[in-house]
């Protein structure tokens, strides 16, 4: 079993968390990498390496809205 540590987090706590600096992420090194440098990184990442082609110019982020309670009722017939 993987002693690997999996932490969740809420989309508002990762904005304080990076508004607080807690960041880490190396924001100064991924500025300062070509978009050469990103497609080598890229394509040397088993995860990504079939992501490599596709167009990312037109990609738009999307945000999941936040989850309302659902209630549903089973009608048996």
């Amino acid at each position: 079993m993987s002693k690997q540590h999996i932490v969740k987090y809420s989309a508002d706590e990762i904005r304080r968390k990076v508004a607080a600096g807690e960041s880490q992420s190396d924001w100064a090194r991924v500025d300062a990498m070509t978009d050469a440098d990103i497609e080598a990184a890229m394509r040397s990442d088993p995860d990504w390496s079939d992501l490599a082609e596709v167009d990312w110019s037109t990609a738009v982020a999307v945000y999941p809205c936040p989850s309302r309670p659902f209630r549903s009722a089973l009608i048996r017939t």
